[in-house]
């Protein structure tokens, strides 16, 4: 049995007055990386929507999670948004990098979407992960807004997993969060954790998934 608990990693931290700046707990390279701090995204009503984003390729976001059963990127999507690539580390003795790539191209500007999810990780051992903009295109952006962590921590027999570990559609269903309309997935690919990319996945097409 697990008890998860949920966090949630920003690009964004706030002070004592107030005032926003970068997340150390991020690194990244390149200089036309822009923020949208406080700007509104999408037009007149909507609400604030901080997020780092460039248009430059090359350009990319790494950050190391440990204390970790799952993460999930988001951030958004539009018809300026095109392909991206995830390198996904394990520790060296659960396999090998992996990088996979994905896009964020949607016909219209949608919030909080999933980009990226890693599953069955092992709570004990640090994961890293790189995101780097291909500027594919007449669709050069990418923007990063936050990770939201899932931690289940043991406190008794081992979970449902086949990995006695959290699996994807488990830690789906405990995160308080639900990203909606689904129109894209990619598959995963098993390294000791399960990862893949979804672009506005929602909870009610979860059977539809099949991980291989």
């Amino acid at each position: 049995m697990n008890n998860i608990q949920n966090r949630t990693l920003s690009a964004y931290v706030m002070d004592a007055t107030g005032s926003l700046s970068l997340n150390p707990q991020f690194s990244y390279v390149g200089t036309n990386w822009n923020s949208f701090v406080p700007g509104l995204v999408g037009g007149p009503g909507d609400v604030a929507y901080p997020m780092w984003e460039t248009y430059a390729k090359e350009d990319s976001v790494t950050f190391t999670i440990s204390k970790a059963s799952a993460i999930f990127v988001y951030s958004t999507v539009n018809s300026g948004h095109g392909q991206f690539s995830v390198t996904f580390t394990p520790p060296p003795e659960l396999g090998l990098p992996v990088t996979t790539v994905y896009d964020g191209y949607a016909h219209w500007l949608r919030l909080d979407q999933m980009l990226f999810w890693a599953a069955s990780m092992d709570r004990d051992k640090d994961y890293t992960v790189k995101i780097t903009n291909l500027a594919t295109g007449g669709t050069p952006w990418f923007d990063f807004s936050h990770v939201d962590i899932l931690d289940a921590m043991s406190i008794g027999p081992a979970s449902t997993s086949l990995s006695g570990r959290p699996s994807f559609v488990e830690c789906l269903l405990t995160f308080p969060r639900s990203a909606a309309d689904a129109s894209k997935v990619n598959g995963g690919t098993q390294i000791g954790a399960i990862v893949g990319g979804t672009v506005g996945l929602s909870l009610d097409d979860i059977s539809t998934i099949s991980i291989k």
